[in-house]
């Protein structure tokens, strides 16, 4: 029988081998810190990125959308012009143009209607 010291070493292991590569994956579109911190900011909240190259354009997007109306007409377009599986609710879409406002585009802050 194997000791509780090779388990728990064992187990370590496993825990680590299999959080890398999701870290990897999801920061390997980024290329400067507000990108990562964008990707991170999401995965904080609880949204799933899956492609961060994607995830980071649409966040530009965001910001785009952000200065040109607002940030509450931003999250409703995002979300009513999404699909589900993109963006599941409102909170989710205020979430995302929250976390572009905050890491990608703070400028928009000053819009007032962020």
């Amino acid at each position: 029988m194997a000791s509780k010291q090779a388990i728990r070493k064992t187990l370590t292991a496993l825990v680590i081998g299999a959080t890398v590569p999701i870290v990897a994956v999801a920061t390997a579109g980024a290329s400067n810190a507000s990108e990562v911190g964008y990707l991170q900011t999401l995965n904080d909240r609880g949204i799933a990125v899956y492609d961060a190259g994607n995830a980071i354009a649409r966040g530009y997007e965001i910001c785009r959308h952000i200065e040109h109306d607002g940030g509450a007409v931003a999250a409703a377009d995002l979300f009513y012009q999404t699909t589900w599986s993109e963006t599941p609710d409102l909170w989710t879409a205020r979430a995302m143009v929250n976390a572009a406002a905050n890491t990608l585009c703070p400028w928009t802050w000053a819009n007032g209607t962020v």
